[in-house]
């Protein structure tokens, strides 16, 4: 993954929490405090902090069996606070971080490693293969890429599948690690306050309440719960839980948070030292803006949320596969035949139909129908079912919709809707 796509999908996590179905500053806080800790400027090397760092590897190189990686990444942190990132620093201790990170298990024995191992090999053949190795195990393609940030996250997995104790550890390695002051500082989960199990039960139910989520829903996002403090009342302490929603398919691209902060007493709070509001609350505001937004939608958009709702079967209705629609849905949803255009051929007419007036579907999300019955026929029969594309500025959200109805037989465009009229279209 390129430097843009980890800029992509860190932007639209942070735009999902900030403006999809519910608010959560306190994930944008801790992303925007993540990306502060990796760029804090480096320090210029003192002589005295040169031979430190040499008998500091001598160290290392003894001990790395006995390190967990928990153990040695402060240290990294600390190198690259006065050496830069991982490829700026010099060939012997690139070398020495891969040896330590293959005697850790966190490397397996490859024809690289065995390199690293080897008494015959040049210094630079060496730092090659680290270089290699540290680019496999971050998944880059560039080694300039790589960081200790990155190589935590290869080592320990994503973020989310920690436990609470293990993000503490991390938040409080980041606020080490750089000048920005955070409110919010994440703990270890104590006897004296609800425990995680139960904060995530109590969430889940007050989500659950607000939202009107079904259990099928809920069961398919992955539950995170943070426990912290803030600056403002440090003797408060508090659950931060989140039900995240990820891409299909996907464990790491987020496309909404679900939040509820539960005290230590288990009760569901909004606290305004974080941001976060009471889900009711977040429920009764993305009400509101759907309200507001179905406004100004095509009426082909408008029809299909009259007709089946917002969810079905624990997804976006916009969400849902040809298959899930005609197995969920009424009888005019369908699956095409064996006579009929593939869904990717329908997708790519109406993108071409769109494009002629002069819109682009690049970034837009497709949800696409295939009907039985043309809604467009007005009773009379046209001989086929059609394809409806539609495309969304957000699938669980909609402010602004265009769709393209095709026949799905001939490929005949039959409509298309846009949000004005096509003739105010320059």
């Amino acid at each position: 993954m390129n430097k843009q796509e980890k800029v992509r999908q860190i932007q639209h996590a942070m735009n999902t929490a900030l403006c999809g179905l519910e608010d959560d500053p306190f994930l944008a806080r801790r992303a925007i405090a993540q990306a502060k800790a990796k760029a804090k400027p480096k320090k210029k090397v003192s002589v005295k902090l040169v031979l430190l760092f040499v008998l500091l590897l001598a160290g290392i190189a003894a001990t790395a069996t006995t390190l967990l990686w928990q153990d040695y990444v402060p240290q990294m942190k600390q190198a690259e606070q006065e050496l830069g990132d991982y490829a700026q620093w010099p060939a012997a201790r690139r070398i020495q971080l891969a040896k330590d990170l293959a005697a850790m298990g966190y490397l397996p024995e490859s024809e690289d490693t065995l390199l690293l191992a080897s008494e015959t090999a040049a210094a630079q053949e060496k730092a090659d293969a680290a270089d290699r190795l540290m680019c496999k195990l971050t998944g880059q393609d560039d080694v300039r890429e790589v960081h200790s940030s990155l190589i935590t996250y290869a080592v320990l997995g994503h973020e989310d599948t920690w436990a609470p104790e293990q993000r503490a550890w991390w938040n409080s390695i980041l606020q080490q690690n750089t000048d920005a002051q955070s409110p919010d500082t994440l703990l270890a989960p104590c006897a004296e306050a609800v425990s995680e199990q139960d904060a995530i039960a109590i969430a889940r139910a007050a989500i659950q309440a607000a939202y009107g989520f079904d259990d099928r829903f809920m069961d398919s996002m992955r539950p995170v719960a943070d426990f912290y403090v803030t600056a403002q009342r440090p003797d408060y302490k508090r659950w931060n839980v989140q039900f995240k929603q990820y891409r299909e398919g996907s464990d790491t691209y987020l496309e909404k948070v679900y939040s509820a902060v539960v005290d230590e007493n288990g009760e569901v709070i909004a606290d305004p030292d974080t941001g976060i509001a009471h889900p009711a609350e977040s429920a009764a505001r993305a009400r509101t803006s759907a309200a507001g937004a179905a406004k100004s939608l095509p009426p082909s958009v408008t029809e299909i949320y009259e007709q089946y709702g917002h969810l079905a079967g624990g997804k976006s209705i916009w969400a849902l596969s040809l298959q899930e629609k005609a197995d969920l849905l009424d009888e005019d949803n369908g699956v095409p035949s064996e006579k009929d255009l593939t869904e990717a051929e329908a997708v790519q007419i109406a993108c071409d139909r769109l494009a002629s007036i002069g819109y682009d579907m690049a970034s837009y999300q497709r949800s696409v129908w295939y009907k039985t019955v043309d809604p467009l026929a007005q009773g009379v029969s046209r001989g086929g079912p059609v394809y409806i594309v539609f495309f969304l500025d957000d699938s669980d959200n909609p402010t602004s919709a265009f769709s393209v109805t095709i026949d799905a037989i001939t490929g005949k465009v039959d409509g298309t809707d846009t949000p004005m009229p096509l003739s105010a279209n320059p």
